[in-house]
């Protein structure tokens, strides 16, 4: 049996209750449990919270399910998750593939013939360097460690050498079903979106995005301007960042919902910088046809490949430059040159082969069935 222990990364910040329909981890976890039950007939059981701790409709998972009461804070549910709750379970499992960073050592003493795969989605960085120390025993106690990027595997390696025949990179960005290679042909009302999470500590830097969008306004400029505010921090906690701004905010119910509003859009902005991928949202809304908007970071560098070299679309978190380059790829010719459609092409292929069925089929599958011989 393969056991499924996914982090549950989105909490509505008004109640704490957890947001699976539009959690990236939970996404992924559902689909490995569908990948390996109807297509490589494996029995597989997934951790999921108690259905009190859930916000609206539960996801439908494709297998056996087993609920457990879960710490409602990401810094909680990594540090102080009850493993022991999870031990029945793991009792009949041979391979425990795991979304928590740090559990891997504890698991690992309590059933040292069990094989373990950590996805490793969270570095030490930034506000989570308290991690280091904890999450290089986890990759330790790992039989495998599979890393989101290839950026994500060298800043691991830089930590612990010793862990370089088991780091892999598992790029499980998308998934085809609702995010079609084919880019939608759509009404584009939406010129420029901010699909990533707002938040307390400011991350993803919407902060100055609105600021930016102030000074457009202010200079009548009449662009659609749209948040996602998964968690409702920005709506719940900051309302005054909004006062006197034409946004607009909407909520997708699920993922396909979500879809529709990346079709709708022209240009998405991203501007992760404690980080070491850059996010998912900004990948879904370029293979869904929208222009990326992006901090100037080596993580969006590798995302573009080779054309990061020409790309327009480089962003500071000077609220100015923001501006000057949304007037400049919202409603320009821009888009339409020879070198930015190239680019823009390369860009989507390079995404295209982080869908969830391609890095299944390449990566996933053959370690698993290597691990079952």
């Amino acid at each position: 049996m393969i056991c499924l222990l996914p982090f549950f990364s989105q909490q509505d910040k008004t109640d704490g209750h957890f947001l699976l329909q539009s959690c990236c981890t939970t996404q992924i976890a559902r689909f490995l449990a569908l990948a390996l039950t109807r297509f490589s007939c494996y029995t597989v059981r997934a951790v999921v919270p108690d259905p009190k701790q859930i916000s609206g409709l539960s996801p439908i998972w494709p297998c056996q399910t087993y609920p457990v009461t879960i710490p409602r804070n990401n810094h909680d549910q990594r540090s102080n998750f009850p493993a022991e709750k999870i031990y029945p379970l793991l009792q009949d499992s041979t391979i425990l593939i795991s979304q928590h960073e740090l559990l891997s050592t504890k698991i690992r003493y309590r059933f040292p013939a069990l094989k373990i795969i950590q996805l490793n989605y969270m570095h030490p960085l930034g506000d989570w360097t308290w991690m280091t120390d904890l999450q290089v025993k986890s990759w330790r106690a790992s039989d495998y460690i599979a890393f989101i990027s290839s950026l994500h595997r060298e800043h691991a390696l830089s930590l612990a050498p010793d862990i370089a025949d088991r780091a892999l990179v598992w790029p499980l960005t998308y998934d085809v079903t609702y995010f079609p290679d084919k880019i939608p042909v759509v009404n584009r009302d939406i010129d420029i979106l901010f699909g990533q999470r707002c938040s307390q500590s400011n991350y993803t830097h919407h902060r100055e995005f609105l600021q930016a969008i102030r000074l457009l306004q202010n200079s009548n400029w009449h662009g659609k301007v749209a948040f996602t505010d998964t968690t409702r921090w920005l709506e719940k906690f900051e309302p005054e960042l909004l006062d006197g701004l034409d946004v607009t905010f909407l909520h997708a119910t699920d993922r396909l919902s979500y879809a529709k509003i990346l079709a709708r859009t022209k240009c998405a902005i991203a501007m992760m910088e404690q980080d070491l991928h850059g996010g998912i949202a900004i990948r879904e809304a370029i293979i869904s046809g929208a222009i990326p908007l992006l901090l100037d970071t080596p993580a969006y560098r590798e995302l573009l490949g080779p054309a990061a070299a020409n790309w327009p679309g480089f962003v500071t978190t000077d609220p100015k430059n923001i501006a000057e380059k949304i007037r400049l790829l919202v409603g320009s010719k821009l888009n339409k040159s020879a070198i930015y459609v190239a680019d823009y092409k390369s860009i989507r292929q390079r995404v295209q082969r982080e869908s969830y069925q391609s890095v299944f089929l390449n990566h996933v599958h053959p370690l698993i069935r290597e691990l079952y011989k």
